[in-house]
């Protein structure tokens, strides 16, 4: 399928984008850094497993994050 070769799916929104349009998103949210003290939760959260990653268009991933920043 040509479209699977060029485009990738929007696990959000399922719209389909070309590869340079996606993000690749931390499903459980990795945490932000506002003190010193935060940097060892968050990198163990930001190295994980696969099965906490999703494709996400730049658009939605850009939506969620600011979601989770408030």
């Amino acid at each position: 399928n040509k479209r699977q070769k060029w485009e990738v799916q929007c696990n959000i929104c399922k719209n389909w984008f070309m590869d340079k349009f996606i993000n690749v998103d931390h499903i459980k949210p990795v945490g932000t850094l506002k003190s010193a003290s935060d940097l060892p939760l968050f990198i163990e959260n930001l190295f994980c497993e696969i099965d906490n990653l999703q494709c996400a268009c730049k658009t939605c991933h850009d939506d969620k994050t600011n979601l989770e920043r408030k």
